[in-house]
């Protein structure tokens, strides 16, 4: 292949379990605030980067006084 030659565009394979979560989040984005639908997709896959770039949420044991209060309906102290 010579340097002035260029290479032929490829579209990056998506999963198709990505492709109908992005496809269900742009039609939820286009009901619920009535944008376009190729503003909805980019926004869909700007939030789908993101869910996936977050670190999985870690649930820490609440110990002591803020275990009991959280525990306790307000008003029930014994």
């Amino acid at each position: 292949m010579k340097a002035n030659e260029k290479q032929p565009k490829t579209t990056p394979r998506i999963d198709p379990n990505e492709r109908r979560w992005l496809e269900r989040r742009a039609l939820a984005l286009v009901r619920e605030h009535g944008c376009s639908l190729p503003s909805a997709l980019v926004a869909a896959r700007c939030e789908f980067e993101s869910l996936r770039s977050k670190p999985k949420a870690v649930v820490i044991p609440l110990v002591g006084r803020a275990r009991r209060s959280v525990s306790q309906p307000q008003g029930a102290r014994s």
